[in-house]
């Protein structure tokens, strides 16, 4: 008897001991974040804490707990924090063992944008003309440093930013706009980045755009109206207005104006990281860290001198993203023209493709690649032999989508007899589809005319290359300026063509 009650006070005496190790761990955590502001996300299983007084050079996220499904805390591997960078995890100073709390990057954030009352400030970029991809890069970098000043975008149109000699030397409407080939928005509010032409300050035509300063100096001369050459320092000139946005008062009616007239490429805006606010700006409860924009920069080399080509924008080779960085802008819809003429695309090449057929794409780039990237007949057959081999074996048809910017159409029914070759394979012309039912959609009055042009039929396209919606095409292969195939084993490095 005296044994089983001895046993019990000791099993009593070891859980008031275990009790009391708890409540001095819990007392410790306490302390370690008295000093802390407390800001709860919208997310209910997640809490951020935001130091009071941040350190030189950005407003640090210090921690944030996160709870998953089972209700247990995500494991994190514990780093010290460094200078300006969210992402380091705080440890415990005498120990260094395991964070105390665990850092959550701003991209695992539903809602981590900068709030825009209103977007009165204007962001023009006019240099050059290119190709649509290269115009679109650049768009989409102007738009997430827009999205977080507060500010929308004003643009020439297309017909004046993108070079003809893509569009068979053919001049666009200008009537067209950047909207028909992307419906780009802001993720606070879903407000259009890019201002309508037909809401914009200027004429129709746009016919004053190359003027500088492009603005009425007296209808603006409150504001603050920056013109960025060749000679300006844009990450100054960003820095600059930065600070403007952040003292700007909600209800104002005085913006800044941003010209940027310099090749985009070439800028220091392009080759350096986006520069944090000041301390006096950080310590503004309106401001945190987490509300940073997405921006790439060109990577330098080992020695730490940029590429020579300056004209680099692949964000999948030259490009890094910036880490934990918010996301502005989004494109929930595509235009509506795109997405009926996109489903009508696909519909016509199913009805004339092989039974039971996986689909590829094949872009062959020639205008001003001939002399970089062998894309001659007998090399295209050879890219084919290599890549095709062992295909026959599974019993499945390949129908290979063909786009080019190729004029010959000698060469391109050459490309597509290749197919002769293949008792599996058959190459379609992707380019005459796509014009053939843009052209009749045309003609039948359900799309305006201005949309015939080669960028949009590059747009169209999109689609069947599986970079937007689903996922049309199962492989992608190329022969151009930087992408060169010289062969590509569909059975190694795209297995569900089996």
């Amino acid at each position: 008897m005296l044994k089983s009650i001895k046993n019990q006070l000791s099993a009593l005496y070891l859980l008031i001991l275990l009790s009391a190790l708890t409540l001095v761990s819990e007392i410790v955590l306490i302390s370690n974040f008295a000093s802390t502001t407390i800001t709860t996300s919208t997310s209910p299983t997640t809490t951020q804490y935001r130091s009071a007084t941040p350190d030189r050079g950005a407003l640090a996220v210090v921690a944030a707990v996160k709870t998953n499904s089972s209700g247990g805390e995500a494991p994190q591997q514990c780093r010290q924090q460094q200078e300006g960078d969210a992402t380091k995890i705080p440890c415990d100073e005498k120990a260094n063992k395991t964070p105390l709390v665990l850092s959550q990057g701003a991209a695992a954030k539903e809602k981590c944008w900068r709030s825009c009352p209103k977007r009165i400030n204007k962001i023009f970029y006019g240099h050059g003309v290119a190709g649509l991809g290269d115009r679109f890069y650049i768009i989409m970098q102007l738009a997430q440093i827009a999205g977080y000043l507060c500010a929308r975008l004003e643009l020439p149109p297309p017909s004046a930013c993108l070079n003809i000699q893509h569009n068979h030397y053919l001049h666009l409407s200008s009537d067209l706009i950047w909207q028909d080939f992307k419906n780009l928005t802001f993720r606070e509010d879903n407000s259009s980045v890019i201002v309508d032409p037909r809401l914009s300050s200027f004429d129709r035509n746009f016919s004053n755009w190359r003027k500088t300063p492009l603005y009425d100096e007296q209808k603006y001369s409150d504001w603050l109206y920056i013109v960025s050459d060749k000679n300006s320092d844009t990450l100054k000139d960003y820095e600059r207005l930065q600070n403007f946005s952040w003292q700007q008062e909600e209800n104002s009616a005085i913006g800044f104006i941003w010209e940027i007239r310099s090749s985009y490429y070439s800028s220091t805006l392009n080759k350096n990281q986006l520069l944090d606010p000041p301390l006096t700006i950080q310590n503004n409860s309106k401001y945190s860290v987490d509300m940073r924009p997405k921006h790439h920069v060109r990577k330098k080399k080992k020695d730490g001198s940029q590429p020579e080509n300056k004209n680099i924008r692949s964000t999948a080779t030259n490009h890094i993203e910036t880490t934990n960085r918010c996301n502005y802008v989004q494109e929930i819809v595509p235009p509506s023209d795109m997405v009926l003429l996109r489903d009508r695309i696909k519909e016509r090449i199913l009805s004339i493709s092989l039974q039971n057929a996986t689909y590829g794409y094949f872009h062959i780039r020639r205008s001003d690649t001939i002399k970089v990237c062998n894309t001659t007949i007998a090399e295209i057959r050879n890219f084919l032999q290599c890549s095709l081999n062992g295909t026959e074996r599974f019993g499945k048809n390949i129908t290979i989508l063909m786009g080019s910017d190729e004029t010959d159409e000698s060469y391109r029914q050459s490309v597509i007899g290749l197919s002769d070759d293949y008792s599996h394979l058959q190459i379609l012309d992707a380019d005459k589809i796509t014009h053939d039912v843009l052209t009749e959609s045309i003609r039948s009055g359900v799309v305006d005319k201005k949309l015939d042009n080669n960028f949009y039929i590059y747009e169209l396209q999109r689609a069947l290359r599986g970079t937007v919606g689903s996922q049309f095409s199962s492989f992608h292969l190329e022969k151009r300026k930087k992408v060169c195939m010289k062969c590509v084993r569909l059975l190694g490095k795209y297995p569900f063509v089996e």
